[in-house]
C-alpha cells in the first residue's frame, strides 16, 4: 500500500465518520457503506453535502470543481474519496510542489 493509498483511506475514513455524524447513522446500521449511495438512500441531503465538500476539500488541499460535484461516482464515500484523490493528482501534475 502507498503513501497516497493510506492518504485516501484516511480521508475516507474522516469522511464516513463525518457522514454518520451528521446523518446520526449508527454503527449497526445494515444499510450503510462505503458504496452505498448517500443522497438516493437518504444517508444525506444538501446540508451534509456541503458539510461533504469543506470537509473533502480540507483534507485533500483542493478546490473541487462542477465537474467534480456531477460525477456520477460523487454520490459514494468511496467514489467521492476517488473523484477527490483524482483532483489532487491532476492539481499536483499542473503545480508540482516547488515549481511556483
Amino acid at each position: 500500500m502507498t503513501t497516497d493509498d493510506l492518504d485516501l483511506a484516511a480521508a475516507a475514513d474522516r469522511l464516513e465518520a463525518l457522514i454518520c455524524e451528521i446523518g446520526h447513522i449508527s454503527a449497526d446500521d445494515p444499510s450503510f457503506g462505503r458504496r452505498v449511495n448517500l443522497f438516493q438512500a437518504g444517508y444525506a441531503d444538501s446540508l451534509a453535502t456541503l458539510q461533504v465538500i469543506a470537509q473533502v476539500e480540507s483534507d485533500f488541499g483542493i478546490e473541487l470543481t462542477e465537474e467534480d460535484l456531477f460525477d456520477p461516482r460523487f454520490g459514494t464515500i468511496d467514489g467521492i474519496t476517488a473523484v477527490a484523490g483524482e483532483r489532487r493528482a491532476a492539481s499536483v501534475v499542473a503545480h508540482p510542489p516547488g515549481k511556483d
